[in-house]
């Protein structure tokens, strides 16, 4: 029982401290239909390999800005058509490792 409940406090501890600011949201929580493909998750990129600071496939957007994209998305799957998303919010871990792959020889 002592380790369940200090898995929720972790849990918990975390959500404070890790918490994005309130505009932002993952398009997944505003809009699931929309598909994720963040290329930075993976080699499959200009650069050949993973990039700091994208630990899963996941997109976060100001809160406003995917609203709009599922307003987009809800009138394209009409036609059969979907959003892909292949980057949006960069964290500055990655912005430092482009920078660092700019100045490779």
């Amino acid at each position: 029982m002592k380790f369940v409940t200090l898995l929720i406090v972790i849990v918990i501890m975390k959500d404070i401290y890790c918490s994005m600011p309130t505009e932002f949201d993952y398009i997944s929580n505003i809009d699931p239909s929309i598909v994720i493909m963040a290329r930075y998750f993976t080699k499959g990129n200009f650069v050949g390999d993973v990039i700091d600071g994208y630990k899963k496939n996941t997109a976060i957007i100001t809160k406003t800005a995917g609203l709009a994209l599922s307003n987009v998305q809800y009138i394209l799957r009409q036609f059969g058509y979907t959003l892909v998303v292949y980057d949006c919010y960069r964290p500055q871990k990655a912005v430092n490792h482009f920078y660092r792959w700019s100045l490779a020889p």
